[in-house]
């Protein structure tokens, strides 16, 4: 995608996206690019100046504009995140694999060392888990159904 037809939807959507690089919370980072996109009422913004930015904020092409701007910061962040797994998975499977009878690490630390490589890895099956319907694709459903008189005497 490339720049926002509207000048003003375009300089929103630069100044969202470098608010939200920052670290700003989205409520704040909306209201304050749409103070300066110049949108009305920008001088002395209101309580609905901000419902609007919040909701300009939330449209498909700017969302899918801001998300092209954030793309760089976004791959940046995830290749130092899974950096950031692999040594933490490394150094966990190294205090994993002393020897027991080493008095240097105990069995404890061991114990937890695994135990944070199973939460790590995503090795553990979720923790809570819901009934689903005999296909398995939607939450279960339960029918009531009262006996009647007729129901009763055909069983027999």
């Amino acid at each position: 995608m490339s720049t926002l037809r509207d000048p003003r939807l375009e300089i929103f959507a630069r100044e969202y996206a470098r608010l939200k690089a920052v670290g700003t919370p989205a409520s704040q980072a909306a209201a304050d690019a749409a103070v300066e996109a110049r949108y009305k009422g920008y001088q002395n913004p209101s309580k609905t100046f901000a419902a609007n930015a919040r909701k300009k904020a939330q449209r498909k092409d700017v969302k899918a504009r801001v998300a092209e701007l954030l793309a760089p910061k976004t791959e940046q962040a995830e290749r130092e995140i899974e950096a950031t797994k692999e040594w933490t998975t490394a150094k966990l499977v190294e205090i994993a694999n002393q020897p027991i009878a080493d008095a240097e690490v105990k069995t404890s630390d061991k114990l937890t060392a695994l135990h944070r490589l199973a939460e790590l890895n995503g090795w553990y099956p979720p923790q809570k888990v819901s009934p689903t319907n005999p296909q398995g694709d939607g939450p279960a459903e339960h029918v009531f159904r009262w006996k009647t008189p007729a129901d009763a005497s055909s069983s027999m």
